[in-house]
């Protein structure tokens, strides 16, 4: 039975072939990275009876975003999600996914639309060791960056978005003493007190500011 399936690249599906998919009940990987045609709420729903998978890249525009992560709140086997380039996700979206708590791998790429709010919601995923929140997002301060400083599990994080009070929040990443890689790139205010901030994080090997 088929349990590993990518379409990466395949924009011509829409939602009626991602509604086939559901029938695939063994499926483990399930990769859409593709500007999918017409990719909406509706074909997420039927990826929310797919509960095997532990792996699902979603990197195409969906509209109606938020409706349709209530449907992947099902898929509690999930280690590995990618939403890049999901422009509508808000903070609603985000909460939608906290039933999640297997994730260790979660990327949100290019999801602008995410403020501190909806980074706080993330301090539930105890097991994330990768977090990608590399986008311009609408309203990230350090108060959101306070909240990623629970994620004790991180080895990757990737901030490349503005963040305002920066020095501020990266105080709050000194508990984070797993980390290997660490971007924060476009942090325009990092200043060399935030530099001092990250000597305990002696584990890095991958540094981008």
């Amino acid at each position: 039975a088929l349990n590993h399936l990518s379409l990466g690249g395949c924009d011509q599906i829409t939602d009626q072939g991602i509604q086939t998919l559901s029938g695939f009940a063994e499926l483990a990987y399930l990769n859409l990275g593709a500007d999918i045609d017409h990719f909406t709420d509706e074909g997420m729903r039927a990826l929310g009876s797919l509960t095997a998978l532990t792996h699902l890249i979603l990197d195409s525009y969906i509209e109606n975003i938020d409706e349709g992560i209530r449907a992947l709140s099902s898929l509690t086997a999930l280690t590995h999600l990618d939403i890049e380039w999901g422009s509508e996700i808000s903070d609603e979206g985000v909460q939608a996914l906290s039933s999640l708590t297997a994730l260790n791998h979660l990327s949100l790429g290019g999801c602008d639309q995410i403020t501190d709010q909806g980074i706080q919601t993330l301090s539930g995923f105890a097991e994330l060791a990768y977090l990608n929140l590399g986008a311009d997002i609408d309203h990230f301060t350090d108060e959101g960056m306070r909240a990623l400083g629970s994620l004790t599990a991180l080895t990757h994080l990737i901030l490349d978005s503005y963040i305002e009070n920066i020095d501020e929040g990266i105080r709050a990443l000194s508990s984070l003493t797993a980390l290997t890689h660490l971007d924060i790139e476009w942090g325009s205010e990092i200043s060399d007190e935030g530099v001092q901030a990250l000597s305990s994080l002696t584990a890095l090997n991958h540094l981008s500011l």
